[in-house]
């Protein structure tokens, strides 16, 4: 079988929705995604800041997670946080629901 256009449709029997899925163990998360940064010549983004938000409803998740990862150009990165998506990068904000930040806050200079 294919879609029409010369690819082939349901690769190894998936499902073609949600609505074909188990709906007594569907879990569904919505993700927003909001960055600000430049790109140079790559389709990369090369400085800057990337905020995720993530709401899980459903069977096995019911959570809120919130990620807030920075580049070495961006005033918030310390080097000392984990690092995500390469070198270059750190997690300034891991926020999960009922945990909180997962991460260890520096104190601000009194």
């Amino acid at each position: 079988m294919d879609y029409g256009d010369g690819r082939p449709g349901n690769p190894g029997g998936a499902a073609r929705s949600v609505d074909q899925l188990d709906q007594e163990t569907l879990t569904v998360c919505k993700y927003k995604i909001q960055y600000r940064g430049t790109y140079g010549n790559t389709p990369f983004l090369d400085t800057g800041w990337i905020k995720s938000a993530i709401n899980c409803k459903g069977y096995d998740d019911n959570g809120t997670y919130n990620f807030i990862t920075v580049h070495k150009t961006d005033p918030r990165y310390t080097g000392e946080r984990p690092p995500a998506y390469g070198g270059e990068w750190e997690y300034h904000v891991d926020t999960e629901s009922g945990l909180g930040n997962k991460l260890v806050r520096p104190h601000s200079p009194r």
